[in-house]
């Protein structure tokens, strides 16, 4: 669904529950936002989007409660280093992206992140890239419907 600050970011509802209907709903939506863009001239950019991961996340304490095995969770991705240095937040991110049916979402270390997007702050520990997100012109997208 597209974000609630006018951004223009179409999500595939990471930030959604796993298995609610909230996910279902947006990840329905994606498929659709892409072909009204389509449809109506609407510029659009596929992108993706990086969850990322800052030195204050790292202090966090509390981490959304899913229901899995802690060892299944850095078992079942491959992260380098047989996962050493990878954030819990970012393998549970990573997790639910695929369950959800993002199987292109990856972990980037530091240094792939910075790659990616230069101008970011070189504080970012990592991220979860989600190829899946679009940006649409905030301003003419709901002019066309």
């Amino acid at each position: 669904g597209a974000s609630g600050r006018n951004s223009g970011v179409i999500c595939t509802g990471v930030d959604a529950a796993p298995g609610s209907l909230e996910r279902a709903l947006i990840r329905d939506s994606i498929s659709r936002v892409r072909e009204f863009c389509e449809d109506h001239n609407v510029p659009k950019r596929d992108c993706g989007s990086l969850v990322c991961l800052w030195p204050w996340d790292e202090d966090e304490e509390e981490v959304r409660a899913v229901d899995c095995d802690e060892k299944k969770v850095e078992n079942e991705y491959e992260f380098g280093d047989d996962g050493e240095g990878v954030n819990k937040k970012l393998r549970l991110i990573l997790r639910d992206s695929h369950i959800a049916g993002d199987t292109d979402a990856a972990y980037l270390d530091s240094e792939a992140v910075a790659t990616l997007e230069p101008s970011l702050s070189t504080k970012c520990k990592g991220a979860v890239h989600i190829p899946g997100e679009i940006v649409v012109d905030p301003w003419l997208f709901p002019l066309a419907m």
